[in-house]
């Protein structure tokens, strides 16, 4: 996740954005939200990764620093919320069945970490 945080943070600077800027395209009062947010002292939702990436010009992919699964939702770019193979592989199993799509629409907007969680309980309990 630091690669995250440094390239929001790049990509800012390269945009020649100052940290104000973005804070107030992303809705927060002041810079220090942003300021927190590059030294990665908080962690950033799905949500979140996708707003950072329209506003700095990017793809949620690019920001975390890989590539990944792809979400009809964005027309087939690719997504990398999560860096874990194993959650990629569930999410993408979840969002392509109808069965599961309702569990995949639950867990859109949790943090990474906690999906990992949720994954790995998923994977588990199909063994």
């Amino acid at each position: 996740m630091d690669k995250l945080y440094e390239n929001i943070k790049n990509r800012r600077i390269a945009l020649k954005m100052t940290q104000q800027e973005l804070a107030e395209k992303m809705g927060y009062t002041n810079r220090s939200s942003i300021a927190k947010i590059e030294s990665g002292a908080v962690d950033l939702n799905q949500s979140k990764i996708v707003q950072f990436a329209k506003i700095l010009e990017t793809t949620p992919s690019e920001l975390m620093g890989g590539t990944g699964f792809t979400d009809d939702r964005t027309h087939g770019q690719p997504l990398e919320y999560y860096e874990d193979t194993t959650v990629q592989k569930v999410t993408e199993a979840m969002r392509t069945n109808p069965e599961s799509r309702i569990v995949f629409d639950a867990v859109s907007d949790m943090k990474p970490e906690d999906l990992i969680v949720i994954a790995k309980l998923i994977e588990k309990k199909s063994d």
